[in-house]
């Protein structure tokens, strides 16, 4: 892995290499975690992360069913803590059925950028 400074977290998945996304560089630090199961409520994400410091989870639901739909949002205080998930991508299986966690930086909304 090259200097952290550029976040070069491009692995290879499903159609070959991802686009390289920059850190932020201020608040917020939000990642993206994606491959989370049905059933999953705002206290479970907390636990997965109990040793970052988190300051909100966004559970993802469809706007017509309200059903999840498997990924979430998560906002760490600090941009160390969001660069300590990152290197847990593709590392955290919640049991041995499910695919592992996909944790990548948040694209920022489209009235932020």
């Amino acid at each position: 892995m090259a200097g952290r400074g550029g976040y070069e977290h491009a692995r290879g998945g499903f159609g070959g290499e991802r686009h390289v996304k920059q850190l932020p560089t201020e608040p917020p630090f939000i990642a993206y975690v994606g491959n989370l199961p049905q059933g999953l409520v705002q206290g479970d994400v907390m636990k997965i992360f109990n040793d970052f410091e988190v300051k909100n989870v966004r559970l993802v639901k469809d706007r017509d069913t309200d059903m999840f739909k498997g990924f979430c949002y998560v906002e760490f205080e600090t941009l160390d803590n969001l660069e300590r998930a990152l290197e847990c991508d593709g590392r955290i299986k919640l049991d041995d059925l499910s695919a592992p966690l996909r944790i990548d930086i948040a694209d920022r909304r489209k009235n932020e950028r």
